[in-house]
């Protein structure tokens, strides 16, 4: 069983924004200050995403087959990776810094096109995605990796608080 309170309580940094209609929480870093702070967020997030789910998937513009990552990748027929358990999880890390990717875990895959838009993501577009393919949670990143945009499947929300 997942549980999403591990999830939330990583959210509970200065520098993350819950939307007040949508249950997208953005996690940007406003000021020198929160930086640091930022950075250990959005590590916390993305280590409790992925213990929580098996076979969560990966978009990115970088392979990382060919970049040497650590960990049993696959890909699926979509072209997406599958983010193996095995990986390295510093060196993944530090290999996203670029930006520009968006991790899922759905029992379907999301489409190209919602990828390619990611320079105008927000929270509605968020939420009308992971609505769309019933998605435990979304991650997205955009360009220089700030900010993430984090989306949480309501109903798993309020069966667990």
């Amino acid at each position: 069983m997942t549980n999403y309170n591990t999830i939330l309580a990583a959210l509970e940094f200065p520098c993350v924004h819950k939307s007040k209609s949508w249950p997208v929480w953005e996690i940007r870093a406003r000021g020198w200050a929160e930086i640091k702070q930022s950075e250990a967020c959005k590590k916390l997030v993305l280590r409790a995403v992925l213990s929580q789910f098996s076979k969560s998937l990966l978009a990115y513009s970088e392979n990382p087959l060919e970049e040497g990552l650590r960990g049993n990748w696959q890909t699926t027929k979509d072209g997406f990776f599958v983010i193996p358990a095995d990986i390295n999880f510093d060196q993944f890390y530090s290999w996203l810094y670029l930006g520009n990717w968006i991790i899922w875990h759905s029992v379907e895959t999301l489409g190209r096109e919602p990828v390619k838009g990611l320079a105008s993501f927000n929270p509605e577009m968020m939420a009308n995605i992971g609505q769309e393919v019933g998605a435990d949670y979304v991650i997205c990143s955009f360009h220089d990796n700030d900010p993430w945009f984090v989306y949480l499947r309501p109903s798993l929300i309020t069966s667990e608080s």
